[in-house]
């Protein structure tokens, strides 16, 4: 009896050894399972977020260059407006002295004053939305916006030593800067020459203004049939439109 009990001692144990064994199987299954189930959530995860993140960062791209290329369109714009308002002062005509009253010269003399002081703040509104275009081009990214940037650097370039003597320079860059005090005491037949005279500076860079607003325009439906409303801001890197005119006043800040 005492051998059968221990016959039976062992065969029990045994069997309690492979149940454990068994036991320990399972859990061990589960958990692999478990960990084989989080890891794929966890790939999935950071897959997700990697898209997420891509796609993210496609509409920032989107955003970025709907908004250079509607700078550039308000600039040129801007740069159209005012080189053809000082065209449009050069074509008007003074009456000479030897045919005016006392009077009438006093009259005339105001108007000079007037007309000098109109040219002098469209000239600088000139550089502004220049300076403004010109940066604008570089942020587009396009290869072909850059060809246009040296265009128009070539262009103010060939009148350098003209724009000089009446306080504007050029930098290496290409941007422009005004030295108010020389420019407010050019002569302003000196100012016409350059900014209002058929053919002139004026004229070619809005020619230039023109064909790049009409670039800006026609990338920006483009864009628009692409993204929607998704890609358009009312907002540039220095805030509303406004607020980036301002900041190139105030960049290219006019030296006393």
């Amino acid at each position: 009896m005492r051998i059968h009990g221990n016959k039976m001692t062992t065969t029990r144990m045994v069997a309690q050894a492979r149940a454990r064994r068994q036991g320990r199987a399972k859990i061990l299954s589960s958990v692999s399972a478990k960990r084989a189930t989080n890891t794929g959530t966890s790939a999935n995860s950071k897959t997700g977020s990697y898209q997420s993140a891509s796609t993210s960062s496609g509409s920032m791209t989107q955003v970025k260059k709907y908004n250079a290329y509607t700078q550039m369109q308000e600039y040129a714009e801007g740069l159209s407006t005012e080189t053809k308002a000082l065209l449009k002062i050069g074509t008007t005509t003074q009456t000479k002295d030897t045919e005016l009253t006392e009077e009438e010269k006093k009259a005339q003399e105001q108007k000079a004053a007037d007309e000098k002081t109109t040219v002098v703040s469209e000239i600088q509104k000139v550089v502004n939305y220049y300076n403004g275009l010109y940066d604008s081009l570089e942020d587009t990214g396009s290869s072909a916006n850059r060809a246009f940037q040296t265009q128009l650097k070539n262009t103010v370039k060939g009148y350098e030593k003209k724009l000089k003597e009446i306080g504007i320079s050029i930098d290496k860059t290409g941007t422009l800067s005004v030295t108010e005090k020389t420019l407010k005491n050019a002569d302003v037949e000196d100012l016409k020459e350059i900014f209002c005279k058929k053919d002139g500076l004026s004229d070619k860079l809005a020619d230039k203004a023109d064909t790049l607003k009409a670039n800006a325009s026609t990338t920006l439906k483009v864009m628009n049939k692409l993204y929607g409303t998704s890609a358009s801001s009312n907002y540039t890197k220095y805030g509303t439109i406004s607020d980036a005119y301002a900041y190139y006043k105030s960049r290219y800040s006019y030296r006393g």
